[in-house]
């Protein structure tokens, strides 16, 4: 199976696990650099991402303190995630990347 995320998707994917283990994303907001930091991302890049995640009710940016998880984003799957930061054109794939068989868009990434 080939399967792989465009950069800003893995971005923005790391940022989320960043987040999501980080007391939940909820009561204590990360910066972008120590994001960017800990997920080797640039930081310019990373706040694109942000952008689009923030778009989509997936974080809350905070003037000053950083970011956290929204409700939807302490939730979120990785497709929303994918839809995100650029829907289906953002992936290339021949087949799930959680198991073998087709995408199904459902399950445990959905």
């Amino acid at each position: 199976m080939h399967n792989r995320f465009d950069r800003p998707t893995a971005y923005a994917l790391c940022a989320m696990n960043y987040l999501v283990h980080q007391d939940g994303g909820r009561d204590h907001p990360a910066t972008a650099r120590r994001i960017a930091q800990a997920c080797h991302i640039p930081e310019g890049i990373l706040r694109k991402s942000f952008l689009s995640l923030s778009r989509a009710g997936l974080v809350q940016g905070t003037q000053g303190r950083g970011y956290t998880l929204s409700d939807r984003g302490r939730t979120a799957s990785v497709l929303d995630v994918l839809e995100a930061t650029g829907g289906q054109r953002s992936f290339v794939s021949d087949g799930c990347f959680m198991h073998d068989g087709p995408c199904a868009k459902e399950g445990r990434c959905a």
